[in-house]
């Protein structure tokens, strides 16, 4: 880091040893020498106008210096602040009126912030007294470029006179900071401020939330033991709690506010309440890395390992891990708390950090000893590998296999690190791959899935790209028999662009699912109701009139299932299923509408000219079907198209 600069002449002028006439002499001296003492900076490009300023050297100096140089008066520091800025910040009121006086074009300026004259008089003592008064009364509310009022300057420097004065000239003193959206009694309570805060009691209503939902009093336990003792003072509980049983305890504990955990307790307030989704103050502190906090719960009672009364019960290790919280992780480590134990959904701690992608809790965890092959204490049994896979961060798999974490080894149900990154995330795929993972790697499953069966159910063509890039089978049948295409069929997202991928790349169209009944990619896409993947299937040449192994027609699946997208779809293509004499029990479409009582496929079947009360194998039309199953619906419309007589 570079030092600070401070010119040795500008050292004359911070010493005390030295007064003004001496200072004088001393710069004339240094004149003399041929010293461009006006070209001198500071690191913050102050000049020696500015020097003479902050330390309130007199009007004697300042004139000098003008004098010789008047242009200086206009030179800014690296905050944009020249010399009138500077001197109705820290000077004297001779001062600021002879610059006000002789440089009045300075008022209307702004610092590289938008600060106003009332901004930098804020900060001052005679933003009050004449001629700077005046001055200052137009921008009493402007913002600067944060959205900051003058008044919010005031605050911040403590200094009452000012906010008192800019209140009775109109300034909005509950105006809140755009930043940090503080009010001035936040600001106030934050610094302690005694004299300002009984000043504002009597313009603000202590027993209301404020804009980002913190009472007042929860604000104070949050940060300066004098203004939460000032608001007990004022009538408040000690034992105060809001809507959802959030504390004071909770509030200081967040903060790390030690002090004030010390002022509650003395009140005779209980230190280990939950709120209303069951978090303890340690766990607040443990959140925000709070360890004086954590510390003196331990030390007063709290057990180190108090889980959360919530959906997750999480420990204060837990959530340390989460919110990566290493030092509240060093402080346990040395209180022994284990690291190495399952707890949340049988997650052990690593696998916590690398879900709420925690890296430096996740290397430290590494780095105190924890199992890089942990498996989850639950069925699936996921390794931190597998976790990390979701992850677009590759930090974390990067890591583990620095570390020597097993980056080919399935959880307890058989599922590989590839078979999750097949569809979920393709920096981990490739980086799996690039690693010299197979992607042909089977599932130790009933269905043995391969990477590219899983992208072809759930993913996209990018997870594609990469898989056959590797060299990925594209027409490897899984366990059940069915091919990617097969899958790819049975989508009904992306507008059929996965189906469009394997077509483009070679797969057959027609290909047959022998242990599935003898589907092909049509039948999946009939019972889907996907007409997008009927078009691609068909522009493809796939034949649209092949009947499965069981002699079921797209039309026999679409009717049953009431697709009536793909019914008028095959309709308009001219799809068979009226002959019956390939399957098992002859039934036409028109009967497998009626098993399921779709009426309206009955419809669009005898709009086209179909034979909607054939007989199937066994003698049976559709309409005696119908009776059969006491679909009075279905009935009602044979009456009424007249193709069965009511007599």
């Amino acid at each position: 880091m570079t030092q600070f600069y401070i010119p040795p002449l500008f050292e004359l002028i911070r010493s005390k040893d030295l007064n003004d006439h001496e200072l004088i002499a001393s710069m004339q001296s240094a004149l003399d020498e041929e010293v461009e003492i006006f070209d001198l900076q500071d690191s913050d490009y102050n000049n020696a106008l500015h020097y003479c300023i902050y330390y309130n050297r007199s009007l004697d100096v300042i004139k000098w210096l003008i004098n010789l140089s008047p242009f200086s008066v206009y030179d800014r520091n690296n905050m944009g602040n020249h010399v009138l800025f500077a001197a109705v910040s820290f000077s004297s009121l001779d001062v600021i009126s002879y610059l006000l006086h002789h440089f009045s074009d300075l008022v209307h300026q702004v610092n590289n912030n938008g600060g106003t004259i009332a901004h930098a008089a804020a900060v001052g003592h005679f933003i009050q007294e004449e001629p700077l008064a005046t001055q200052c009364i137009p921008y009493i509310n402007q913002p600067d470029y944060f959205g900051d009022l003058p008044i919010h300057a005031a605050a911040q420097a403590g200094n009452i006179t000012a906010i008192k004065w800019l209140v009775a000239h109109g300034a909005d003193l509950h105006a809140r900071t755009v930043k940090d959206d503080l009010s001035v009694l936040e600001m106030a309570t934050v610094r302690g401020n005694i004299e300002l805060l009984d000043y504002l009691n009597d313009y603000f209503n202590l027993s209301t939330p404020t804009n980002n939902g913190f009472y007042p009093i929860q604000f104070a336990a949050m940060n300066h033991p004098n203004s939460l003792q000032w608001f007990l003072d004022q009538g408040f509980p000690a034992n105060w709690k809001n809507d959802l049983n959030i504390n004071l305890v909770h509030n200081a504990a967040s903060y790390n506010i030690v002090e004030n955990l010390e002022l509650l307790k003395s009140k005779q307030v209980d230190i280990n309440l939950p709120t209303a989704n069951g978090w303890y103050p340690i766990h607040f502190a443990a959140q925000s890395g709070a360890v004086e906090a954590i510390d003196w719960f331990v030390k007063n009672g709290v057990d180190l390992q108090l889980k959360c009364k919530s959906e997750f019960d999480n420990t204060p290790l837990e959530i340390a891990v989460l919110n990566n919280q290493v030092d509240v992780l060093d402080y346990l480590l040395d209180k022994d708390v284990p690291i190495s134990q399952p707890g949340t959904n049988n997650w052990y701690p690593i696998h916590l950090s690398i879900r709420q992608e925690s890296y430096k809790a996740f290397v430290w965890l590494i780095d105190n000893g924890a199992d890089i092959n942990a498996e989850q204490e639950d069925e699936a049994g996921e390794t931190p590998v597998i976790c990390a896979v979701y992850s677009d961060d590759l930090s974390f798999l990067r890591t583990l296999a620095l570390c020597g974490a097993e980056i080919d080894k399935p959880n307890r149900l058989g599922i590989y690190p590839i078979h999750m990154a097949a569809y979920t995330n393709t920096k981990s795929l490739k980086w799996l791959l690039d690693k010299g993972v197979s992607p042909n790697r089977k599932q130790a499953t009933n269905e043995e899935y391969q990477p590219i069966h899983l992208t072809a159910i759930y993913g996209s063509p990018i997870f594609l790209d990469i898989l056959h890039s590797y060299g990925a089978n594209i027409n490897d049948e899984d366990q059940t028999g069915l091919q990617p295409i097969h899958y790819a069929a049975k989508r009904t997202d992306l507008d059929g662009v996965v189906l469009q991928w394997f077509v483009d790349h070679g797969a057959d169209v027609n290909a047959v699912a022998q242990k599935d009944f003898g589907n092909r990619p049509v039948h999946y896409a009939a019972i889907r109701d996907s007409v997008v993947n009927l078009e691609v299937l068909f522009a493809a040449k796939a034949d649209i009139h092949k009947a499965t192994g069981g002699g079921l027609y797209p039309l026999h699946l679409a009717a049953y299932h009431n697709n009536l997208r793909t019914v008028k779809w095959l309709l308009a293509h001219g799809a068979v299923g009226d002959q019956w004499e390939d399957n098992e029990n002859g039934e036409t479409p028109a009967h497998y509408a009626v098993q399921r009582g779709h009426v309206e496929v009955l419809e669009l079947l005898f709009e086209h000219g179909f034979d909607v009360n054939k007989i199937n194998k066994y003698q049976v039309t559709p309409f005696e079907q119908a009776v059969h199953l006491g679909n009075q619906h279905v009935i009602d419309w044979y009456f009424n198209k007249k193709i069965i007589s009511k007599n």
